[in-house]
């Protein structure tokens, strides 16, 4: 590699910077070396990056987010964002016999701890999203949207809302909220 510093180069720097390269072992030295070409191919892989994620032909994807009591609703939007070209990541339904009685959220039935790492899990998918979208059905934003909502405008996340004009007040920044309801995007 032609970038590859040689030991004079390193032994220089190490000098610069104070070290004492008579007390320094040369397996030492070559261990240093070896990293600083590790760190520089990465450096080199994490650059192109931008240009592979960015591609044109990559298609955009969307993370769904709501309240698992709007099953139909996530059924629908999710094959509609699918044919319009988009990868869908949803939310993960429990199966009908692990449902409450009431037809809230098996997970929690199962344990906080279970429904605490499903919550986790889904901040994962907002992590690998291009943009995420909140199915507010009827204005309704639940605690874990809500903090699902937090999470994304932090990473500066697209946002888009089911029902723009259905954006519930208790929203935890007006400002965010405002911006949503006038159809900016961060």
């Amino acid at each position: 590699m032609s970038d590859q510093p040689d030991i004079e180069t390193v032994r220089a720097e190490l000098k610069a910077a104070g070290i004492d390269l008579e007390k320094t072992h040369r397996p030492v030295l070559m261990a240093m070396i070896k990293m600083h070409n590790e760190i520089a191919r990465l450096k080199e892989i994490v650059g192109k990056l931008p240009a592979l994620y960015a591609r044109s032909d990559r298609p955009l994807v969307v993370c769904l987010c709501g309240s698992t009591r709007f099953g139909e609703t996530f059924f629908r939007k999710s094959w509609e964002l699918s044919r319009q070209g988009h990868i869908v990541l949803n939310i993960d339904f429990c199966p009908p016999d692990e449902v409450d009685s009431d037809g809230g959220h098996g997970a929690e039935r199962l344990g906080q701890d279970i429904a605490d790492q499903l919550d986790e899990l889904h901040k994962r998918k907002i992590d690998l999203a291009d943009w995420i979208m909140i199915l507010n059905v009827g204005g309704y934003v639940g605690d874990s949207t809500s903090s699902e909502v937090e999470y994304a405008l932090a990473l500066g996340k697209r946002i888009e809302w089911l029902e723009p004009d259905n954006i519930p007040d208790r929203y935890s920044t007006q400002a965010a909220a405002e911006a949503a309801r006038e159809g900016v995007v961060r």
